[in-house]
Parts: C-alpha cells; structure tokens; sequence
C-alpha cells in the first residue's frame, strides 16, 4: 500500500514533522476561531508595532508552539500591513503545510519564492508541498533550486530522492539517498525513504533492514513501523507485520491506513474479528474513504464462508459417528 511520506519544513536539517495531520487540522481551526475572537477585540491584546515583520514574529513563535490558528491571522495581517515582505508568505505557506492543508500552501510558498529567489527554505517547503499533492515533477523543480541554493542540507536530497521513488527513477532516488547520508548519516528519514525505495523494487531484505535503522534512529515515527509492517505482510509473516502494525498505532491510533493494513493480517490469520474491528474504527475515521468498507465486506464472508465450511464438516462427522455407534451396538449385540 502505498503512502505519501511527510516531508521536512524545518528550518533545522534533519527534524523529522509526523504526518498527523487530522489532529493538527482540527487544532488549527479551533486556535483560528479564539484568534479571531482577539483580533476582533484589539483592547484585549496587548498594543504592539504595527508592521508586517512584528507580526510575522509573532507569528513564528504561535506556529513553534504549534498555535496555528493565531499564526496564520497574524501572516495575513502582515501581508495586509506589507504586501511585498516575504516572510509572511513563507510563514502562513509552512502553516498551511503543517495543518495539512497543501492547496492553500502552494500559492503562498510560491509568492514566497518570487518575492526571493534565494529562500533555500521556500523551496522545500513549496517542494513538500508539490509532493504532498502528487506533483512529484514540480516538487522536483523546486526541491532542484533548494539543494543548488544549500548543497549542504540532507533532508533536501532525501526528500528529493523520494520524488524520484514515486517517479519510479530508482537510479536518481538511490543517488540523492547517498548524498543525504554523507550529509547526515543519522537523519531517520533517509533510511525511511531507502526502505521505501527498496520495497518498490521488492528488494525485502534491503528494505527491513532500512526500515529497521530509521525506528533505531526515530523510535517515535510510526510510518517506518507500518511500512516495515507491510513487507512483512507481503511476505507473510503476518505476525511480524502485526506486531509492527501494533507499534505504529501505539504511536498514532489514528492512522487509518495501519489500520486496514493490520486488519489484512489478522484476516490472513484467520482472526477475522479482529479484523472486523480494525476495518469498523477505520471507517469511523475516514467515513468517505471506500476499502475500510470493501475490506470489512471481504472480511464478513470469508469468516460466513469458513463458519459454513465448519458446518458442512461437523454434519457428516456426526452422521459418521452415529453410523459407527450402530455398527458397535450390532456387533456388540451379535455376540449375546
């Protein structure tokens, strides 16, 4: 199964942003809704200049606090105040990013490169956006003017290699992943990234053991789990796939698609309750999303198939040993 890894904004190589997006998303309008109520009322903020880089600080410091909704009023009272300065731009576009809302972030990261080619940081973060929207060509522009601004950041060329996986330029993927590793042997998402790439090739051995140095290095990522999961499964061993599947969601119960992957294979492992269940909380998640029902569906006939099977061999069972209690019972009966 596949999955869009989520790719580095930071300003810091090497830190690694989860992919917990719903959580995030429902956060940001929830800090919008109480950032608007003060903005509404200056009197209950404190006064502060009146300029698009006060704000644009303030603003940083609401989005390291992860206070998205605060941070994005503010970016777009800078703009209001300074139409020209780029930060805001940037700012309000790795906000958009972080909340998971990467159609908003592109018009603003895009602005953001405009208004200064130089921004090594704009273009990665337009580039993670690109990519996030399947735009693996145009992430691979703009993470190109990234890497020939700042040669030196190992997340610009493992989140291009990554690109390249979904492009299916394997050679290209394996240099770019080269690259980052002399950059930054302990950058977690690189071995990640490999993984995938050696999982497309279905090169399994290569790709548990990638998989397997990315949880050493970010114990706390679950997306290395669940993909170490899924190869596992693809060779069937489910039960290594399970306990892989187990500690993605310990991480994050929400991730919807480990929980139809480990619902497959506890389906494959006869344990079609629980996968049932799997496959029920995935729907509760995601409600629009069609497999956690075809999956459950596949799952509730097989396990009618197998209890009919049970049926069908249990009923001439007892006729059998009906038969052979009468045949005991005349031949005990012929010896009287």
């Amino acid at each position: 199964m596949l999955y869009i890894r989520s790719l580095n904004i930071n300003d810091k190589p090497g830190v690694y942003i989860s992919n917990s997006t719903h959580w995030i998303a429902a956060a940001f309008f929830a800090a919008l809704l109480a950032a608007q109520a003060v903005h509404a009322n200056p009197t209950s903020k404190a006064s502060a200049p009146l300029t698009a880089k006060a704000d644009v600080n303030t603003a940083k410091a609401d989005r390291k606090n992860r206070n998205f909704g605060a941070a994005a009023l503010e970016c777009a009272a800078a703009i209001k105040l300074d139409p020209g300065y780029q930060p805001s731009y940037h700012v309000l576009g790795a906000v958009y990013y972080t909340t998971g809302k990467y159609r908003q972030a592109v018009p603003l990261l895009s602005k953001a490169v405009a208004l200064d080619p130089t921004d090594a940081t704009s273009f990665e973060c337009l580039g993670a956006s690109q990519a996030q929207l399947s735009k693996f060509a145009a992430a691979i522009v703009s993470l190109s003017h990234a890497i020939a601004l700042k040669p030196i950041i190992a997340s610009y060329y493992s989140n291009r290699g990554y690109c390249y996986i979904m492009k299916g330029e394997y050679v290209k993927a394996l240099t770019d992943f080269n690259s980052a590793l002399r950059l930054g042997p302990t950058y977690a998402v690189t071995y990640a990234n490999l993984g995938d790439l050696y999982a497309a090739k279905r090169n399994d051995t290569l790709a548990i053991q990638n998989y397997s140095e990315a949880i050493k290095l970010a114990p706390r990522d679950e997306d290395p789990y669940r993909a170490r999961g899924h190869v596992y499964a693809m060779l069937r061993d489910y039960n290594a796939a399970l306990r892989d599947y187990n500690a993605a969601l310990a991480l994050r119960p929400t991730d919807e698609v480990a929980l139809l992957d480990r619902g497959f294979a506890h389906e494959k492992n006869g344990n079609y309750n629980a996968a049932i269940s799997d496959y029920s909380e995935a729907i509760r998640l995601c409600p629009k999303d069609d497999r956690g029902y075809t999956y459950r569906a596949n799952a509730l006939r097989e396990q009618r198939k197998g209890a009919n099977e049970i049926k069908i061999f249990v009923l001439p069972l007892g006729l059998l040993l009906l038969l052979a209690g009468v045949a005991i019972y005349k031949r005990i009966g012929s010896k009287r």
